[in-house]
Formats: structure tokens, sequence, C-alpha cells
């Protein structure tokens, strides 16, 4: 749809429209090409929209007739249809963007009819209710996850008294009930208030036949006014009063007041009158301009009482000030209206929900200790109340409440997040950053993504506070290592045919906390058995207890972590695999800059009983910077640099380390096995390029040789000749050219020369090429065994080894 109604220039229109960024755009018909209109488009690519899906919102001009066009033609498109009312908002809430608070904080943001109003919506809808909530929640779960020790939870700690009332108020508005006899002013009062004619007004008592209302903002505050008819007959008009937040009685002042400048004032009030006062009920006295000169009003001890003369004007702004005070210290709202912090409940749903949870935690409180089971499931009935305000109800919560899992549902969706978007934004994959910072998390740490990508998939850790990102990325390493063992090659699919033993791995290699716990593949086989055929067919047939691998085995029963117990072969063998990486950056002249070799010694063991082994190397004093599998005794290397060990059982990485050649020279390094010599004319809009490499090997056969060299943005293709049967490739995605040659043959030299062209006036290609390649049977440190000795078993063990080195250069020009 994006590509069909938006017609961009160029290569954007096969892409379609960059996301979150506008575009001008020609929007026509999908069916005859007709141009509707010249407007614009902005695509909003999910999870980052307001729904979580792909958005495409078009901007075109205002005539009736254009939006009509426009959507009649989008209705050609396969399921497309008008939105429904407040669907939007549903598919947000069914997306985890937004929760119950803050759809109902939309709503009234959309409703809000004063300054106060619009503040407390806006923190609604804005997530400040759902956080103030959700922290509630939380310690309710924890407590819950600790109900086993002691648990001090405080009653309602962090519910204030009066919370219920401000919320409800300040959404819903003050209901102010104005009574009083008839032609008292009450009428004029309204109109003043509503500052228009609300209701008629005229000397004649009893012309307010009913009861009038009108919403309306008094110091900031929503009050809705209802203005009663002269009290005669009290049937509805008591109710009205008796369901209102605030009553103000309205008298008219020559009427009200008795005795005389020498006597003193008294206030008499109606009879009819006297059984609506209530203890909070204000009074304001009307019509001061028809008393006598020098008239007084009593001062009220029960009552807080006003006047004023609604025809003269005479006291109104006083009035009304003082009044507005009065509102807002009687419901302890601060001055200005509100603007705290904190976030108040603001509909009698979430009273209900927040009483119902203060009940459970009242009834856990009073539960006796020898009924714990009883109380924790108090608690659990209160977090369950407490999350269906925001909507998020998961039993699961329980089991998470700690460490590692005491994340919101949307920190793992976060995290991908991020990975996705820094990809996106990136032209090379190769240069994002491998540890991202998140942003738009409520965490008191920070809180950071590790990736690596390994293969076809891509594997994320987050990790948040002091933790060592080093620490991440060696347990995912780790894992991948365990994949490996369980599945061989890894894939999108494989992950998803053996998704339960994936959890279960996870579940075992990480303790509550997030810690690594059980990583040796040995241990893990014996708790969490690798995918077989038979397992498949005994998991479908709902067979269980008849696939496994021993029935005398038991996880962790053996005294050595990494090794079972009554382990036999027929043949007891053990291989080494020793491979090597060269890695260098070599300057333009042909000398090395750096030239490191780091290695690794793989084993594959197949030895009975509990062998104990003696391994020593030829060159092992060359071998430095090494860290061991953990059945290495440390003491033994570090005295005489051979390994003594008890091997696990199967294939385990023995040990890792860089080689350093014994040189004269101050810096030791490896040479390097191969000559090349490149040569890069830049002309405009292109260049040429004429490399040669040479092997310096006499007896070795490199192979699977790769040469790359970035040509830089704007680069559009490339046109070479390789010699010797060599292939090239470029691709556009990574703008990179790549020689590829099957095998280098001893002291033979290959030939790349051609030509690119790029966009760019002047092209900036890489300074460097990347070089990689792999020889066979050879090692660069020339590490051989010398001796393999074995103690504890009375077999003597076959020994291989093999050798492999791979080659990373970076070769300046």
């Amino acid at each position: 749809m994006v590509q069909t109604a938006v017609e961009g220039k160029g290569k954007a229109r096969e892409r379609g429209p960059e996301p979150w960024k506008m575009h001008r755009c020609s929007i026509g018909h999908p069916q005859t090409g007709e141009v509707l209109d010249d407007g614009l488009a902005v695509f909003f690519k999910g999870p980052r929209s307001f729904t979580t899906e792909d958005v495409l919102e078009l901007h075109v001009h205002s005539g009736r007739a254009i939006i009509s066009s426009v959507l009649n033609a989008i209705s050609f498109f396969p399921f497309c249809r008008p939105a429904e009312r407040g669907e939007f908002t549903r598919r947000a809430f069914e997306g985890g963007r937004l929760d119950l608070t803050q759809v109902e904080g939309l709503r009234d943001l959309i409703d809000a009819e004063t300054e106060s109003q619009r503040r407390l919506a806006l923190r609604s809808a804005g997530g400040a209710t759902r956080a103030r909530l959700e922290t509630l929640r939380n310690e309710v779960i924890q407590c819950l996850a600790l109900v086993e020790a002691l648990i001090d939870f405080g009653e309602g700690e962090d519910i204030e008294e009066g919370v219920y009332d401000q919320g409800e108020i300040m959404r819903s508005g003050i209901r102010l009930a104005i009574f009083g006899p008839p032609n008292a002013g009450k009428s004029t009062l309204l109109n003043f208030l509503a500052q228009r004619e609300a209701a008629i007004v005229t000397p004649i008592p009893g012309t307010t036949r009913d009861v009038l209302e009108l919403s309306l903002d008094i110091g900031g505050l929503p009050v809705i006014v209802a203005d009663t008819a002269g009290l005669r007959k009290t049937d509805d008009v008591v109710e009205k009063i008796g369901s209102s937040d605030v009553s103000l009685c309205v008298l008219s002042a020559p009427e009200a007041l008795t005795g005389s400048a020498i006597s003193g004032f008294s206030l008499d009030i109606p009879s009819t009158i006297v059984p609506l006062l209530k203890d909070d009920t204000f009074i304001l006295l009307n019509k001061t301009d028809l008393l006598p000169p020098g008239t007084s009003p009593p001062n009220l001890v029960s009552h807080e009482m006003w006047s004023v003369s609604l025809g003269t004007g005479q006291g109104t702004q006083l009035f009304m000030d003082r009044f507005g005070k009065a509102l807002k210290k009687r419901y302890l709202l601060q001055e200005g209206g509100f603007d705290g912090d904190e976030a108040l409940i603001t509909h009698s749903r979430h009273r209900t929900h927040l009483e119902s949870s203060l009940q459970f935690l009242d009834a856990f409180l009073t539960t006796a200790p020898e009924d714990i089971v009883f109380g924790a499931e108090e608690l659990r009935y209160a977090a369950q109340a407490i999350g269906k305000i925001s909507g998020l109800i998961d039993v699961e919560d329980i089991l998470d409440a700690s460490g590692f899992h005491s994340f919101p549902p949307a920190y793992p969706l976060l995290h991908i997040d991020a990975v996705n978007t820094a990809l996106s934004n990136s032209r090379r994959t190769s240069d994002v950053d491998p540890v991202l910072y998140v942003q738009g998390l409520n965490l008191e740490n920070p809180s950071a993504c590790c990736h690596v990508k390994r293969g076809e998939l891509r594997y994320l850790c987050p990790v948040s506070g002091d933790v060592d990102p080093l620490y991440a990325f060696a347990f995912l390493q780790t894992f991948v290592d365990i994949l490996h063992e369980y599945f061989g090659q890894m894939s999108s699919e494989t992950l998803k045919d053996n998704f339960d033993i994936v959890y279960q791995l996870l579940e075992e290699t990480l303790d509550s906390g997030g810690h690594p716990l059980t990583t040796s593949p040995n241990a893990l086989r014996d708790i969490v058995l690798p995918p077989s055929l038979l397992n498949k067919v005994l998991s479908v047939a709902g067979v269980s207890g008849l696939a496994s691998s021993s029935a005398t085995s038991h996880p962790f029963a053996s005294p050595i972590p990494w090794r079972k117990a009554g382990v036999r072969y027929n043949n007891n063998e053990i291989y080494f695999d020793v491979v090597e990486t060269l890695e260098a950056i070599v300057n333009k002249n042909g000398t090395p800059a750096v030239s490191t070799v780091w290695g690794r010694v793989d084993s594959n063991c197949k030895l009975s009983g509990t062998p104990d082994l003696l391994l020593s190397f030829s060159n092992a004093q060359s071998l430095h910077d090494c860290s061991f599998h953990p059945c290495v005794r440390l003491q033994r290397w570090s005295r005489d640099k051979v390994l003594s060990f008890v091997p696990p059982d199967g294939k385990f990485k023995l040990m890792d380390y860089r080689y350093a050649p014994a040189t004269a020279s101050a810096v030791a390094q490896t040479s390097i096995p191969i000559v090349f010599r490149p040569t890069i004319q830049i002309d405009e809009h292109g260049g040429t390029i004429d490399v040669t490499l040479s092997s310096r090997l006499s007896t070795r056969t490199m192979e699977n040789m790769f040469v790359e060299l970035y040509l830089g943005e704007g680069a559009s293709g490339a046109s070479c000749i390789a010699s010797h049967n060599a292939s090239w490739s470029y691709s556009p995605k990574t703008q990179t050219l790549v020689w590829e040659i099957k095998q280098v043959m001893p002291s033979a030299s290959y030939n790349l020369r051609g030509t690119f062209s790029s966009t760019a006036e002047h092209p900036r290609p890489s300074r460097a090429f990347r070089i990689r390649f792999k020889i066979l049977q050879h090692n660069f440190s020339a590490i051989k065994i010398e001796q393999l000795k074995l103690t504890g078993e009375v077999y003597k063990p076959y020994k291989g080894m093999r050798g492999n080195s791979l080659g990373n250069i970076e070769w300046r020009w």
C-alpha cells in the first residue's frame, strides 16, 4: 500500500518511504493511476508507532472532493476499511503501548474543560497513574514472593487519605448545589457564574421551575452548578442537594437580616431552609445594596458567609476569590489548580479495585502465622485487584518477582526495538556498536543491550546497573556454544522446532537473579535431553520417561561437576583441534603495524572411567594470556607449563591463548603469509583498481581467500577482471567489492583489475582492504603435543591432534 499509494523518486520508490520523515508525494488511484492530490506522507514503522503497527499517515488538501476521492481509492486495497471509533487507541492498548489508565487519560484529555482537568488527564495519559499503581503492585508481588520471610507491609502506605475524592473531583467536577428561598437571587448568581443568561431572571418568585445544571470553571476547578427551584416543595430538590459535593445557600439580605444597628443584626433563616443546611454549607447574602446604610451582617461561627450585591456587582470579585480558595482548601488541592507530581485516582473503577485490594491486604495482615498459605492467596488477590486497574494481570509475575525477571513486560521489546533501529539507521551492520543504551524505560538503574551476530541469528542480552558488558558477552558466547552442541547449525527454524529445549536450557543456565548457573554441556545433557527422533516421537505419542540416556543417570550424581560417573567406551581415544587466528594490520608500505595470533584448543574426549591426564606441548613458553576450562589445575601450568586435568566427556574447549614468538626484538610479531600490492586511482565519479596477491608459503595451500574493499557512500557499481579463474562480486547493499580465490597455491600470484563508479563527485572508498583466508593442517605457532600421560585407569589412550589456521588482515593502501 505504501509503495503504491506513495510515489517517491528514484530508489526511494522501490524501498518505500523512509520511516519517521515527511515525504512529498503524488497520491494516485491504485487502479486507474489517476493522480488525486499532491500531498505529504509519513510512514511510522512498528513497533515505534502509536498502535505498535506499521502506520501510513497521508496529509492531503482539505477539499471535500479530495478527501472523498482519497478515501475511495484506499478502499480498493484489500483488508482496508474505515477505523471504528476509538480503534487506534484500542490497538495501542492491545499492542502494549498504552494501559487502561492511559486510555482513560486520553479520553479525559479530550473531554477536559478546565486547566486543572487538562493537567491531570495529561499526566494520566502520560503514564503517571500507571507508574504509581505499578509501584504498589510490585510491592505486593515482592511480598508474595518473599512470603516465607518476615513481611512488613504497612496498610495503604502509598495511598493517601482523600486521594480518591481528589482525583474523581478533578476529573468529574465539584457538584455545587445552589438553593435558597424563592427570589433570593439564585438564578442571578448562576448567570453571574456562567457569564451569560443561563436562567430566566424576573422579580416574580418561582420563575425557575426545575433544576438547572451548568459546567463552570471556578478558580481553575471544574464545578458543576445546580440551581434549584425556590424551596416550596422539597422532593427532588432535597435529593439534589444531598447528592452534591458542596452546597451554597443564597439568602436575600433584606429579608434574612433582623435587628437594628443599635442592638445588632442577626440572621433569620427561613424554616424551610434550616433542615437543608449542613455543617459545610456556604451562605451568600445577596441584595446588600437594599440594606440601610451602616448595616453589617453578623459573623457566623458555624458557616462561612459572604455578602454581595449581584445586581450592582458589589463584592462579587471578593466572593469569587474567597469561594475558590475555600473549595481548594476543602479538597486539599493546591493553589492554582492541580499541579502536583502525584497521580490521583480519577475513576470510580479505580476506587473499587483499590478498596478491594486494601481489603485483601487487611485480611493478609490479620492472617495467623500458621495459615501463611492462606495469607499468600490474599496477597495474590490484592496484586490482581491493582493489576485490573491498568489491565496488567499476569500469574507469572509471582515467579518473576526477583532479579533478572523483575522488569515490565515491555522490557525485552524496548531492547529489540533499540537494536532494530540502530541496524536500520546504519549502512553497514558492522558499524553498529555492540552495546546500545536503551531509552524510554523508567528504571532506577541504566539499561543497555549487548548483542552479537552468529550466523544468520542475532543474540541479545539486556543488562542494567553496574553489570560489566563483557560479562554478558561471555555468557552469550557460552550459550551460543551450548546451542551448537545441542542442535548443530543454528537457524530460526531450528529455534522454532526446539523451542521447549531452548527454554529449558535458559532456565538451567541462568538462576533467578540472572546470573550464570550451569553452563557445562556435559552437566546440561543430564538435565535437558538433547533433541532426537526418538524423543520427538515419544513426545508426540504422549509417552515420557523412556528416552533417558541411562536408567541410573542422575544430574549432579558425579563428584566432578563437568564429568559424568560410570562412562564406558570400547575404544578409548582423545582428539585435540588447535585453531589459530592471525589478526594483523599492515601499513601501505607492507610493514606489519600489529600482528597477533590468538589460538584455542578444542578437545573431543572418549575415555572411560575417570582419567587424570597430564598434557605437555612443545613451544609452551610462547603461549601467553591463557584461559582454561575449569578442569585444568592452574598451579601445575604456572609452575611447569603442562596441563593437568580430568577431562569432561565429549566435546569441550580446553584452553585459549595468545602466541608470541620468542625473538630478540622488543616487538614479537608473526610474519604475514601473503604479499599484497594494491594500486587505487580515484577519479571523478569513480576510479580504477589494480591489486596483486602472492603467497609466501612454499608448501601450504591457502583456501577460501576473500579480499574486500568498501567503495564508499554513493558507489553504484564495479567492473573487474580476475586472473586464475578467480571470481569477483559487488554488493549494492553493502557497497563492497569482493574478490574470492578458492585456492591460493604456494608461491603463486593472482591479479584483479577493473573500475568502479559512484554518484559522488569525489568518491571516498575505504583506506584499507579486508583479507580473510584459511590454511589447513597448519599452525602459526607450530605447537605440537609432546606427551600425554594417563593415571587412574589401566588402559592406554589413543591421542590425535589437528591444526588449522585462519587469517584476518587489514591491509592499508
